[in-house]
């Protein structure tokens, strides 16, 4: 947020719920995409897609509000004892919540380590994909592979609720034959009969809380695979453990599951009891003749509510400025020849976690009297653009930059110009303003064509 206002500091005048839907931001690798946005007061939507077997995200809580202006963010308050955080939760896409390495709540502390939260051991009704969930933030809630150990909720300085793809690792797999205590090979059913290759790591529902997960050091295929592990199995208590059990396995390596879409849906958010509030000043700034910019790449982690309830406050009007430059908002598809993930033209120019918080953003900028103006570059970040697109020589060698991460489109030639994304993206921002945006740009970056504002 701008620190152009000025920031007197002034006290608070009102309340938010600690978990506040709109305070939640995510983060996740660059290989996927994910946007979040509240559909009502007390809910939030998150809109993913997962491009590989190994891809985490996070939904996140801060205890400390660290990028909201310092007049507006809430205080550090660590100590969330005896916090009660109810809620309903859809999903799809999302590896199931009573699996193995599924649905958790992470909590960091400040001095006492991360804390791992099985979070349907506290369903108190519905499926695994449909449910409510309770957790009191107190002794009754506990965490570890076998949730033996004491959350110390006076501590908390970060909380996020980690979600893999329904295809993570690989996939649902089990004991095809009994595993005894000691034994360096147990034989799998694997779910989806892919290459279990050295580094590896198998977790097994029933080991021994001192060892909870094994290094593969075999390579094996097929629906059945007999693995080579280290260290030896350490059952509990010695006993064997039986065919059938739940496994987990993580591919040493990431392995591309094409776009793969995903939504959890977290609504009729309740949180009552001690602790459960935070003060907040709500008195807005007085208007003024500065206005608002953003890139996209700054903005999308945060939910469009947030964003646009923090420049009402800061005094923002008239204005505001979109940037969609160097970003992960294109539709992409697996190039077997290049071995990776590159933009595809055939597809939407817009994924959909991106045309979710657009739609939203856009709506809520006009709401508060905004006039919106999109800048599109055409920029392509080196790691998902073709081959073909790229900078060159006039011997053939790529381009060099010192802009990290690489940018290195050909924006000179006009034929490779024509197949960039972002030349026609506009086109298909328009329609999700529904009539609000005002202006939009072309042009900008490292790759300054022509800029033209569209009334």
């Amino acid at each position: 947020m701008s620190r152009f206002v000025k920031y007197p500091k002034p006290g608070a005048n009102a309340t938010i719920r600690r978990f506040e839907p709109a305070y939640w931001t995510v983060d996740f690798p660059l290989a996927m995409m994910a946007t979040i946005v509240t559909p009502s007061a007390n809910s939030l939507r998150v809109k993913a897609l997962f491009r590989t077997n190994r891809d985490l995200m996070g939904v996140i809580w801060e205890v400390e509000d660290r990028d909201d202006h310092g007049s507006y963010a809430y205080p550090r308050r660590k100590d969330c004892t005896g916090c009660v955080l109810e809620f309903d939760w859809v999903s799809t896409g999302i590896r199931s919540m009573d699996k193995l390495q599924s649905v958790t709540l992470t909590v960091e502390t400040f001095s006492s380590g991360t804390h791992f939260v099985r979070i349907w051991n506290y369903k108190t009704s519905g499926t695994p994909d449909n449910c409510h969930i309770r957790i009191v933030m107190d002794q009754s809630t506990l965490s570890g592979f076998y949730s033996d150990t004491f959350v110390p909720w006076n501590d908390v300085k970060r909380m996020f609720i980690s979600l893999l793809p329904s295809t993570a690792g690989r996939g649902d797999c089990s004991l095809a034959a009994t595993a005894t205590d000691g034994a360096s090979t147990i034989t799998l059913n694997v779910g989806d009969s892919g290459p279990i290759t050295p580094g590896a790591t198998v977790l097994i529902l029933g080991s021994s809380f001192d060892v909870p997960a094994y290094t593969v050091t075999s390579t094996t295929s097929g629906p059945v695979q007999t693995v080579t592990i280290t260290p030896p199995i350490q059952t509990a208590g010695g006993f064997p453990i039986a065919a059938g059990a739940e496994v987990f396995v993580n591919t040493a390596t990431d392995e591309q599951i094409g776009e793969s879409a995903a939504q959890v849906d977290i609504s009729n958010i309740s949180v009552t009891g001690p602790n459960s509030t935070l003060p907040i000043l709500t008195t807005p700034q007085p208007a003024h003749n500065l206005r608002m910019t953003d890139g996209f790449d700054n903005a999308y982690p945060f939910t469009p509510k947030r964003l646009v309830d923090q420049m009402v406050k800061l005094g923002y009007s008239g204005d505001y400025v979109l940037y969609m430059g160097i970003s992960k908002f294109h539709s992409q598809s697996w190039n077997a020849s290049e071995s990776r993930y590159v933009v595809d033209p055939a597809k939407p120019k817009l994924n959909a976690p991106t045309v979710e918080w657009l739609t939203d953003f856009f709506a809520r900028l006009h709401a508060a009297g905004f006039k919106i103006i999109v800048s599109v570059s055409f920029e392509v970040l080196a790691a998902f653009m073709p081959t073909a697109w790229k900078q060159r020589d006039y011997v053939g060698n790529e381009a060099q930059t010192g802009w990290v991460p690489p940018v290195v489109a050909d924006c000179a030639d006009k034929h490779r110009r024509a197949r960039l994304p972002s030349r026609r993206l506009p086109g298909y921002v328009l329609p999700l303003a529904s009539g609000a945006l005002d202006r939009a740009r072309i042009g900008g970056g490292q790759c300054v064509v022509f800029g033209m504002l569209v009334a």
